[in-house]
């Protein structure tokens, strides 16, 4: 069905840590105009596919597969529990970028 193939593309794209949806990603967190917005001046494919019309990313769930991947991680990801325990530091900003929870957050 529609739905368990939207999930699934997701889920893909979320445990693989996917370079170009991480992309998209910092390209949109560091706006704060809207999505549409931000379209008109990056390419931003993935994310404006999934969360454009926010009406069929609702009917879809679309956040859904990152939350629970994210869960997931959580519980079973030791490296990123290490990680998470660490005293914040700005030089790690690029470190941020390879936990799935950091990215389950801004996604």
């Amino acid at each position: 069905t529609k739905p368990d193939l939207v999930k699934f593309y997701i889920e893909c794209l979320f445990e693989a840590k996917n370079q170009k949806l991480i992309q998209e990603l910092k390209i949109l967190n560091d706006s704060e105009v809207s999505i549409l917005e931000r379209n008109k001046s990056y390419e931003i494919p993935i994310l404006f596919s999934l969360l454009a019309n926010t009406k069929v990313a609702a009917e879809n769930n679309v956040w859904y597969p990152v939350g629970e991947g994210a869960i997931k991680s959580l519980k079973i990801d030791l490296d990123q529990k290490n990680f998470l325990i660490k005293k914040y530091d700005s030089d790690l900003k690029d470190e941020l970028w390879k936990q799935k929870i950091y990215i389950a957050i801004i996604y």
